[in-house]
């Protein structure tokens, strides 16, 4: 899935999303190995460029990112709006199958699903 929704909020989702990056004093290299993509892609998307992201990868950055809690709600607002028209679905406007998640993202999600 490429991004095809609001410009504005892409260009504005990356900005943000290097602001954090940088002020971590974090390499592209390795946000794109916790997001699990590639360091292409953290470029494109921190450029405002079209290119795919879910709100899973969003959650990972934020994480890795030490991103308040304000600065994540805004982050996945910004990538709700990014998506598709109409998609509306869980993962950022991406459906997709469990098997195709990577091991770290399964394990963020765990940790944040379990119930102690």
């Amino acid at each position: 899935m490429s991004v095809t929704g609001s410009t504005l909020a892409r260009r504005a989702l990356g900005r943000e999303l290097r602001r954090l990056r940088t002020v971590k004093g974090m390499y592209q290299a390795e946000a794109a190995r916790l997001a699990e993509t590639s360091p292409q892609s953290i470029g494109r998307i921190e450029e405002g460029r079209s290119t795919r992201i879910t709100s899973f990868q969003i959650n990972a950055l934020c994480d890795a990112y030490g991103a308040t809690d304000d600065e994540r709600r805004i982050l996945l607002g910004w990538c709700r709006r990014c998506g598709p028209r109409g998609s509306g679905a869980a993962a950022g406007g991406v459906r997709m199958p469990i098997r195709s998640l990577g091991t770290s993202t399964i394990t963020w999600l765990w940790r944040r699903l379990r119930v102690d």
